[in-house]
């Protein structure tokens, strides 16, 4: 072993020696600093913060302008290999306790055997990509002979992202995540890279970086050094001193992460007390010694949430859906029609499950009468305006609190609105383009309805009632058949990813009055750049059940806050229809499979 050791190492030297300057030109290829001033960083040092500085060569380094990232878009990568699978479920235990909706996640299996757990695996939040490294093949199953390692598959999963212009966390799964790394990684935004420091390379005191935690922004910079990095490894599988030599040898700005808030393996293989020390935001366990005694290591310090079967328990359980709708239903009197057309939602919504699950939030006790009877879940704690309207973001906070671990889309619907099994296929295909980015990580789904004039009274043999033992499909199909299209300004559900909604800059509109859909339609058309607005009226028919107060009874209502929302938005709608989304669903040549497209021209229908 030390002979193969040797060798490689030797093999190692002579490789770099070819193409790395000396070792005075490295230092003083650093980070860059104008007019040969003096370079500050900071060190890990003995476990404290320490200041150090250097002399920078005007005949070595070439000024760039660092740019400061605005972007908060991040994404999170993580590598899993079968023999690692467990540190994973581990990582995933914690992270799972964060609720971070606001970031994207991709999970690349090592190996075929990896992939195969992961694919059936029902902790993982539906939300989350996962996907196949490049380098195994399809035929083969392997990755290529220079690429076995974990560290090649490491830099070429980061080296695509960052090429596709992604911001990349990327985490070892032997590391605990305590709290949110993002708000410290915004506060560093000079910078380009970000990894642990491990402590110095030698009496100087140049940082030496592990590549085991890292934010990488995306920039010609950064992709430059991806590509040089990558190539390296091709001979040499000396993966963190190839990145040590890239870090100071390349124009990008490199610093370490604050060593309170991110302790690196060292320090936590370390003596430390019995808990994580109190400003930890993501510690990472990794040495030379053996699964096992790493494992002891997180679980004396009460960060190993596996139990002996290696299972994590799922708060809510574990059946991931596709889709978690919410409405709000307004008490009724039986045998009423308002109360025969809010039965006849539930009842239809419930034959999607699982795919599709459905909370009704509610304070009347009626309510939860009807919704009991039928299993379906009613939350009280929700907010309202002075007049007792909920709330729209409130209705949306609770799902993305509740749900959106276990839901790759949330939603909200009028209660008189009903679907079939085409919004299940539909929701399918969007979430295939989302894991193949085809489509960004904000997504929001609008259509048009159908509007169905319903009986002033019917009961479970009424045709116009759905008792639950018909086929949902062959039932909308029917009310379609002598329904009509409304008009493209009329919006009465919204479907979205997790995180869509950036709630502090949308105004407190309530749900059921005027002047807040085409708003929201509004405000994604015009972040095209962040969010993709998606009009899938051509495969989801929505059929509204239309009562006597007929269509458009939101603007009849003489309610003492009719004008709320018109109110707050100040008429920001002028791209308020459906018209106006950039994306289209439609069906394909067999009919049977659902397309995405982007729309051509904006549909001026009315």
């Amino acid at each position: 072993v030390s002979l193969v050791l040797i060798a490689e190492l030797h093999r190692f030297l002579v490789t770099m020696s070819a193409t790395l300057p000396s070792s005075t030109d490295v230092v003083n290829s650093m980070s860059p600093v104008a007019n040969g001033t003096m370079n500050r960083h900071s060190l890990l040092k003995g476990g404290q913060r320490s200041d150090f500085s250097f002399p920078v060569s005007d005949q070595t380094w070439k000024p760039f302008e660092v740019t400061v990232v605005e972007s908060t878009d991040w994404t999170v990568l993580v590598i899993v290999f079968d023999q690692f699978y467990e540190y994973f479920l581990n990582w995933l235990a914690h992270y799972r306790k964060l609720i971070l909706n606001h970031l994207d996640v991709i999970v690349v299996a090592g190996d075929e055997f990896a992939m195969k757990k992961l694919q059936v695996e029902p902790r993982i939040p539906a939300q989350f990509r996962l996907v196949r490294t490049s380098l195994i093949t399809e035929t083969a199953g392997s990755i290529p002979n220079y690429g076995r390692s974990i560290e090649t598959v490491q830099v070429h999963s980061i080296s695509e992202r960052v090429e596709r212009g992604q911001n990349i966390i990327y985490t070892d799964v032997r590391s605990v995540w305590l709290s949110d790394p993002v708000p410290v990684i915004q506060s560093l935004q000079e910078t380009d890279i970000i990894a642990e420091a491990d402590g110095t390379t030698s009496e100087a005191v140049t940082p030496h970086y592990n590549t085991r935690f890292m934010a990488i922004r995306t920039n010609e910079r950064t992709k430059t050094f991806m590509k040089k990095w990558k190539i390296a490894l091709q001979s040499s599988k000396w993966n963190e001193a190839t990145f040590n030599t890239l870090m100071y040898r390349e124009l990008v700005h490199g610093i370490p992460f604050p060593p309170a808030e991110f302790p690196n393996g060292s320090e936590f293989c370390s003596p430390l007390p019995e808990h994580p020390p109190e400003k930890a935001v993501v510690i990472h366990s990794i040495d030379k010694s053996p699964h096992l005694k790493t494992k002891r290591r997180f679980h004396n310090r009460t960060m190993w949430l596996l139990g002996r079967n290696e299972s994590v328990e799922c708060e809510s359980g574990c059946n991931a859906s596709l889709l978690t709708m919410t409405a709000t239903l307004s008490p009724a009197k039986k045998g009423t029609q308002k109360y025969d057309i809010q039965v006849n939602t539930l009842k239809a919504i419930a034959q999607l499950r699982p795919e599709v699950d459905i909370v009704v939030f509610s304070k009347a006790q009626e309510v939860h009468d009807v919704c009991k009877s039928l299993g379906i879940r009613v939350v009280e704690n929700f907010g309202t305006n002075p007049y007792g309207t909920p709330f729209l973001h409130s209705l949306f906070q609770n799902l993305e609190a509740d749900f959106s671990q276990m839901s790759t889309f949330i939603g909200y619907m009028n209660a008189d609105i009903i679907f079939d099994s085409n919004l299940v296929l539909t929701l399918r295909a969007i979430k295939e383009a989302r894991d193949r980015m085809d489509l960004k990580r904000r997504i929001l789904l609008v259509g048009r309805r159908i509007n169905v004039e319903m009986a002033s009274s019917f009961s479970n043999e009424h045709p116009d009632s759905f008792n639950g033992s018909t086929d949902i499909d062959s039932y909308v199909s029917r009310l379609k058949s002598r329904g009509k299209l409304f008009g493209n300004n009329a919006e009465d559900f919204f479907i979205v990813t997790p995180g869509t909604f950036v709630w502090k800059e949308i105004p407190e509109f309530v749900i059921g009055r005027p002047g807040y859909d085409n708003w929201l339609v509004d405000y994604m058309y015009h972040r095209a750049n962040s969010s993709d607005l998606i009009d899938i009226t051509s495969t989801v028919p929505a059929i509204h059940q239309t009562g006597k107060d007929g269509n458009g009874a939101g603007h009849k209502r003489k309610k003492p806050d009719r004008r709320w929302n018109r109110d707050r938005g100040n008429k920001q709608y002028d791209h308020g229809r459906t018209s106006f989304a950039r994306w289209m669903t439609s069906w394909g040549r067999d009919n049977n499979s659902v397309i995405l497209q982007r729309r051509k021209t904006k549909n001026k229908d009315k």
